[in-house]
């Protein structure tokens, strides 16, 4: 019995083993897959870099960047170890111009670029700049708790607006949340996202390829498409625009590959039908050349293999849009398409579509879609036509010894025969006019102005430096250039004082004699001051910005002190229009919290004052 309990236990023992064997086989597989896993993880991982305020400096003690600096060291060395590329894309916080914010964008793209660069040699990148991050206010706003819910769908109404980006920053600045929104979130939405890419299968990359070159126009592709979309009128890339930051990452991952590069790049762009055929011809070359001037940027090896073409109006893209455009009834769809296949010309066309009761539909959901640049194919590379001209007779009319001869024959008799004609009496001419010189006297010399420069010391007496230069022209007029450019900003920021302006003035001169240095700028003037400018005037913690034009007649008169030195006074009356802007600064004054905009569009009275001194620089002609 013992023997058989025995044996019984060495069985159960045998079996315990067994399943411990198979249980730890288990554990280490799903040890490897996780550990496989985790490094799958870090080609997925990305990493925020983040900019202090209208900086495009790389800041390493800034927020989080010590920790985010140190995470991208690893997914470096990944990309550098799986020979994959870097996606970077740089934005802004949504304040201020978009133009000027998509330009700092770029700049923050240069910067982490160059810092990755620096770092790690030899590495893939693919940069985008965007502009201005809604979407990542979006998000904010989203799962902001602190936001009722009226307050929360007002702002996201703008936010999801089809409102130009400078125009949605107004309506969200009168929002009684945006305090709060700037305060807690737009320092996150100035940053970079650095990311790992996945590279696709090389079925999948052939697939693409193909998909581009028998890409047909106006089919409305999905984000991710070789296309990049325009706004109206416009010729430059919104990366944030209708998926456009998708779209050329796909264009970048397309000719990452190097069979792709071996071809000529056929770009294509076109305009909707609005307004001038020519100008729309125009604007579809500027968009294809656009988009090639971003991608020889990224492959610079294809500068000179890339071909613009324009589309100008894309009527036949127009017309797939039409025909999927949801918001159009069949009938709508049928009039407008007998439109768009009518033997109308296009300016007839687009007065017809213009007429019809649809027009707005059309206008902003199928328009969109055909302002575009985009992937027309690729095409074998030409060859090159260097040898062509080398192989092309040089100057034949050599070759033949007689042509050459009598070309020769005539070229040394016929000027022979013209000398012999003219030069005997030219000689007894200059002979006569050696004579003549040897008794009349030295030619007169003249002193003549050439340009006057100077400052209005009143304004230099209220910190307000300038400089103008004037030019004489004729015996009565002369044209004054003025710039003015105080730029004074407290180390506190709490107070300012900036101001660019530009005046342009012709003035006409009443006593004349401006043709004599000894007289220029003398006397009774009267002048037409154009000028404009933008100004920053902050007395203490609270003030305003703008814009400004100004036209005005002058009143003046000018005194001469000796031969190059001139006083004169001024006064100008005239209209004045500005756009100005109210704002406030936060604690710190570290940034402006705008509280209201106007406009003072009609301003009547006094818009010039001066005294100006001048130095009058003059040159000596014979008369």
């Amino acid at each position: 019995m013992k023997n058989a309990s025995r044996t019984l236990f060495g069985v159960i023992t045998r079996k315990s083993k067994a399943a411990v064997s198979r249980r730890l086989a288990v554990v280490v597989a799903v040890l490897f897959a996780n550990v496989f896993f985790s490094r799958a993880q870090v080609s997925d991982a990305s990493v925020k870099v983040v900019f202090p305020f209208d900086s495009a400096v790389l800041n390493t003690n800034y927020m989080s960047n010590s920790g985010a600096l140190a995470t991208l060291d690893q997914i470096a060395q990944e990309a550098i170890a799986s020979n994959k590329t870097l996606d970077v894309v740089t934005y802004s916080s949504p304040e201020g111009n978009y133009t000027y914010n998509l330009r700092l964008s770029e700049r923050r793209a240069k910067t982490i670029s160059d810092y990755i660069r620096s770092k790690y040699q030899g590495i893939g990148l693919n940069i985008v700049s965007g502009a201005e991050s809604w979407d990542e206010l979006r998000a904010n706003v989203l799962t902001d708790t602190r936001l009722g819910e009226s307050s929360r769908r007002a702002i996201l109404d703008i936010i999801d607006s089809d409102y130009e980006p400078d125009y949605k920053e107004k309506l969200l600045r009168a929002n009684s949340a945006y305090k709060s929104l700037y305060s807690n979130y737009f320092r996150g939405l100035r940053y970079a996202i650095i990311s790992l890419r996945i590279e696709k299968s090389a079925e999948t990359e052939q697939h693409n390829t193909e998909a581009v070159s028998a890409n047909t126009t106006g089919n409305g592709p999905e984000v991710g498409e070789p296309i990049v979309y325009y706004s109206l009128n416009e010729d430059f890339i919104r990366p944030d625009y209708m998926g456009n930051t998708a779209n050329l990452r796909e264009i970048h991952r397309i000719l990452s590959n190097p069979a792709n590069r071996d071809k000529e790049l056929v770009i294509e762009g076109a305009a909707s039908p609005e307004g001038p055929i020519s100008i729309n011809n125009r604007l579809g070359k500027s968009r294809a050349q656009n988009l090639a001037d971003w991608v020889i940027g990224q492959f610079p090896d294809l500068e000179g293999r890339v071909v613009i073409r324009s589309k100008g109006e894309d009527w036949e893209g127009l017309r797939v849009q039409v025909e999927k455009c949801p918001s159009l009834d069949a009938q709508a769809k049928k009039e407008i398409i007998d439109i768009i296949d009518s033997d109308k010309t296009p300016v007839q066309k687009e007065a017809a579509l213009k007429a019809h009761g649809s027009y707005s539909i059309v206008e902003k959901e199928c328009f969109p879609y055909i302002r575009y640049a985009k992937f027309g194919g690729f095409q074998p590379v030409k060859e090159d036509k260097t040898e062509e001209t080398v192989e092309e007779p040089v100057l034949p009319i050599i070759e033949n010894p007689e042509i050459q001869e009598e070309t020769d024959s005539t070229a040394v008799v016929a000027p022979v025969q013209d000398s012999l004609a003219v030069d005997t009496p030219k000689v007894e001419q200059e002979d006569k006019i050696v004579k003549e010189e040897k008794v009349e006297e030295k030619p007169a010399e003249i002193v003549k102005p050439f340009v006057a420069v100077g400052t209005n010391i009143l304004y230099d007496a209220i910190l307000t430096p300038n400089f103008n230069a004037e030019f004489p022209i004729g015996n009565h007029w002369s044209v004054l250039a003025e710039y003015t450019f105080p730029w004074f900003v407290t180390p506190g920021n709490d107070r300012a004082w900036q101001m660019l302006k530009w005046d342009i003035e012709p003035r006409f001169w009443f006593k004349g004699g401006n043709r004599n240095a000894d007289k220029a700028l003398t006397g009774l003037f009267v002048g037409l001051d154009l000028s404009a400018g933008y100004y920053d005037i902050e007395p203490r913690h609270k003030g305003y910005q703008g814009e400004f034009q100004l036209a005005g007649l002058d009143l003046g008169y000018s005194w001469k002190l000796n031969n190059n030195w001139r006083f004169n006074i001024a006064a100008g009356f005239g209209w004045m229009g500005t756009h100005y802007r109210y704002y406030e600064g936060s604690d710190d004054d570290a940034h402006l919290l705008y509280k209201s905009h106007g406009r003072i569009p009609w301003y009547f009275g006094p818009v010039k004052a001066e005294a100006g001194l001048k130095y009058l620089f003059t040159r000596t002609v014979k008369k």
